[in-house]
């Protein structure tokens, strides 16, 4: 995200990290308040796909270690100097993930701008696959935990691609591991 606003020409803002979002989700899965603008946006989500996949599966311990670090991680990614609070999470029993965006101004003239962003420059082409995304979040943990734990984390992740296969499937499987050769880190990918 932020090398694409930065070919851009656009300022790694909180503002336009909200208009560069690379995920929109299907609408009906996923919900999203807006409870305060100015100065910091406050958002609040009742509704996720992911806490409703990670309560399915018995597996809400793990969407709790994630949701813990995953967008704040992604804002200091966008630009370090940028601050995000995580005040809830639907994964800790809270009935609203929240979250705040500090300094973001949604004023009027600004909301345009995120929708003029969102739409038309860089627009849609900005909005990544579903694909990417779980392709992007394979790559990076496989590269962490076999950096970390050497063959053990190798052996880590060929068990947890069996157990997707068997879940979703060979051919689900085999895309994901297609992302290993994907270069995430270019403005060009996806």
């Amino acid at each position: 995200m932020a090398l694409r606003a930065q070919a851009n020409k656009h300022v790694c803002s909180m503002l336009n990290y909200i208009a560069y979002s690379e995920y929109r989700p299907t609408p009906g899965v996923f919900e999203l308040k807006i409870i305060e603008r100015i100065p910091h946006a406050r958002a609040q989500t009742p509704k996720c796909p992911w806490y409703a996949v990670w309560k399915e599966n018995g597996l809400l311990v793990v969407g709790r270690l994630y949701c813990s670090e995953v967008d704040t991680a992604l804002v200091r990614g966008f630009n370090p100097e940028l601050k995000m609070d995580l005040i809830s999470t639907l994964t800790e029993g809270a009935d609203h993930c929240e979250f705040v965006y500090h300094n973001a101004y949604v004023t009027i003239p600004n909301y345009l701008l995120i929708q003029y962003r969102r739409t038309i420059n860089p627009g849609i082409k900005a909005v990544k696959s579903w694909d990417y995304h779980v392709g992007h979040l394979f790559r990076t943990l496989e590269d962490v935990v076999v950096e970390e734990l050497g063959q053990t984390g190798q052996e880590a992740i060929q068990v947890g691609l069996a157990r997707f296969a068997e879940r979703y499937g060979e051919q689900a499987m085999l895309r994901i591991v297609a992302s290993r050769s994907k270069d995430y880190d270019s403005v060009a990918y996806g």
